[in-house]
């Protein structure tokens, strides 16, 4: 009988996502926790379970599948992005060409939710990033390896529509995994 196949971009996402719940518990973020975990929302349920969905639906039509144009429908005209991996902040256009440039890179990139979280108009997603580099990206040379890292992003939604994601890239990990592929190369700003 052969060996089971081990599933390292799922190994991954659960070490990693391990790794931002614990810190998220320790920076409070959790925040009044029911029973497994899951925060209650004091007010504004349905709003926060409709922006929980709409972060969900702005994920997969970016990340996931690349469907810009809709995407577009879901943001407001002064929409801004910021994430520690790149200087600067970008509008949604500059976002689009951001994604576009690490989708074509990492044509199998999957960027599964772990964690979910929303009171009132503000939503907290830790996720994590999955994939293996097939053309270069940032400076670094394709190799087909499945690297994973994880993103603690904070969104804003005003009128239904997302107007802000701030993102925290865990940084030290991905270099922990990129030394590991190309040697001693350290993890440069995308700009």
């Amino acid at each position: 009988m052969a060996p089971p196949v081990r599933d390292i971009a799922h190994e991954i996402r659960l070490a990693n996502c391990a790794t931002l719940v614990q810190n998220a518990h320790v920076l409070g973020w959790a925040g009044n926790a029911g029973s497994a975990g899951v925060p209650l929302l004091r007010q504004g349920y349905a709003m926060s379970d409709h922006n929980k969905q709409l972060v969900e639906h702005f994920i997969n039509l970016s990340w996931n599948t690349g469907r810009f144009n809709l995407l577009r429908q879901i943001v407001t005209p002064d929409f801004v992005y910021h994430t520690t991996f790149a200087e600067g902040f970008k509008d949604v256009d500059s976002f689009v060409e951001y994604v576009k440039q690490i989708r074509t890179a990492i044509v199998d990139l999957d960027v599964s939710i772990e964690e979910i979280m929303a009171e009132g108009d503000r939503v907290i997603t830790i996720s994590t990033f999955s994939g293996s580099f097939q053309k270069p990206l940032f400076g670094f040379p394709p190799n087909n390896k499945v690297i994973g890292f994880s993103a603690v992003s904070t969104w804003e939604i005003r009128r239904g529509r997302v107007c802000s994601q701030n993102t925290l890239v865990d940084l030290a990990g991905l270099q922990r995994q990129m030394a590991q592929n190309w040697g001693n190369g350290t993890v440069r700003a995308a700009g």
